[in-house]
């Protein structure tokens, strides 16, 4: 073949026009019942496709009950029904309504799609891959919602048969583009994302004379003006929900600390001070932080309140904000040796035993389509992962920060859990020893050495 390689969006429009024209002409009535569709290749030749993706429209219109597909014949309409629709089930994290306006998108899902029917529902946060895992074995879940930490518990040659492998979207941001690959097969794709960042209430600043924060702040410039911010408003300097596991662990981050490396000396020094500065981040202050919260949420509602000056949070948390009577902005957390932040990602995957899964891939293809990347841009302060959406630039229609693409300048500075050596499970079995020591009860060395043991028994292959 000569001529160049059509783009995955024009072929997916080919392949749209072909199934939406089809599906049109067999409910209105022009294709009688039992009458007999254009060959494969025939349609291919109409519709500009190859045959593999004939194929793949086909599959779904018989699954919409549409067609029968008859072995070396060819495809049989069949009497339509248009109120029998095929269901796929969606299964989300609990903020994914607000993070990313799902009802909107599904009803536009919809409007393109009639003969698909989106049932969405909740999945608890933990034990979320258990759950999900469940869900699958019992054709409960064709769709669901992936976040980085939760994929990597897929990433074994068992687990990850439960995914099946998708096709790359491009124009997604180069540093999400291999997130959510193992063993060199893509198992979901990026849809939304977010660093961890500050928040600040610039009307705190002004009224007690500070400058906002930049890039060039320390966590000692940070401590600095919380002690004055304090003084001068009540309530919490800065803030942050301590035991979150998308919290803490980036001080280790900043100090370049890696489980397993060869000196282990430096790195239990590492390892010290980042928790002794996680600690004295916020425990010497007027209010006890361990009354104030249970969750990240709680800490946003402080903010929110204007009860709290600065605060760690993501562009997720912001959408919460959008009614609160805050004057804020945002920036670069603090830096420590090393400039880094934890970059947070929800994917989107497909059950792999799914009975409708070209369905379920032709709502993970839309809502990483231009249309649906732009819906979530322009309606909530999510960061879609789609670069030209992300970087959409006209009349906006909500309240931003005026920093809010500072996320494109920081991108150097993105981190990963496992960036530390260390799984999201390694990371929830240390915060449990973490909470007697920022509660005052242990020290820093007995609680290294306890860490170590535990790692050891639960990745003896790494010792």
């Amino acid at each position: 073949m000569t001529g160049k390689k059509p783009q995955r969006s024009t072929f997916h429009k080919r392949l749209d026009h072909m199934i939406a024209t089809l599906r049109n002409q067999i409910v209105s009535g022009n294709y009688a019942p039992g009458e007999m569709l254009p060959s494969i290749a025939e349609l291919g030749e109409q519709y500009g496709l190859s045959k593999n993706s004939v194929r793949k429209g086909l599959e779904l219109l018989s699954e919409e009950e549409l067609i029968m597909k008859l072995p070396k014949v060819g495809a049989r309409v069949l009497h339509p029904v248009p109120e029998r629709q095929i269901k796929i089930k969606l299964g989300c994290y609990k903020n994914i309504a607000k993070e990313a306006k799902l009802d909107a998108l599904l009803q536009a899902f919809h409007a393109k799609y009639p003969q698909i029917e989106v049932q969405s529902f909740l999945l608890p946060y933990d034990p979320y891959h258990t759950t999900v895992k469940e869900f699958m074995d019992n054709d409960w879940l064709d769709v669901m919602t992936m976040n980085y930490s939760d994929f990597k518990l897929f990433s074994t040659d068992t687990e990850s048969e439960y995914l099946e492998e998708l096709d790359s979207f491009p124009g997604t941001y180069k540093f999400l583009s291999k997130l959510f690959t193992y063993n060199e097969r893509l198992l979901a794709v990026p849809w939304i994302f977010s660093p961890v960042i500050l928040a600040y209430n610039q009307s705190h600043f002004t009224q007690s004379g500070l400058t906002e924060p930049n890039s060039s702040w320390t966590w000692e410039d940070l401590k600095a003006a919380a002690a004055k911010l304090a003084a001068d408003h009540g309530g919490f300097g800065f803030y942050y929900h301590m035991p979150s596991s998308n919290r803490w662990p980036i001080m280790l981050l900043q100090n370049g600390f890696v489980n397993g490396a060869e000196n282990a000396e430096a790195e239990k020094a590492k390892f010290i001070a980042s928790i002794e500065e996680c600690r004295d981040l916020i425990v010497n202050q007027s209010y006890s932080p361990l009354h104030f919260s249970e969750s990240n949420a709680d800490v946003e509602e402080l903010f929110a309140r204007g009860k709290a000056s600065m605060i760690l949070c993501t562009y997720y948390s912001l959408n919460k904000m959008q009614s609160a009577d805050v004057d804020y902005d945002i920036a670069p957390i603090p830096r420590r040796d090393t400039p880094a932040t934890l970059l947070l990602t929800t994917g989107l995957a497909v059950n792999a035993r799914s009975r409708h899964k070209h369905a379920a891939k032709l709502l993970v293809d839309f809502l990483l389509s231009e249309e649906a990347q732009l819906m979530i841009r322009k309606q909530t302060l999510s960061i879609p992962s789609l670069e030209r959406a992300a970087e959409w630039k006209g009349v906006d229609e909500l309240h931003r920060p005026s920093r809010f693409h500072m996320y494109r300048e920081i991108i150097p500075t993105f981190k990963l859990m496992t960036d530390l050596g260390l799984h999201h499970r390694d990371i929830i079995a240390i915060r449990r020893e973490l909470m007697l020591f920022w509660a005052g009860m242990e020290e820093a060395e007995a609680v290294w050495e306890r860490v170590q043991q535990l790692l050891e028994l639960r990745n003896p292959v790494n010792k």
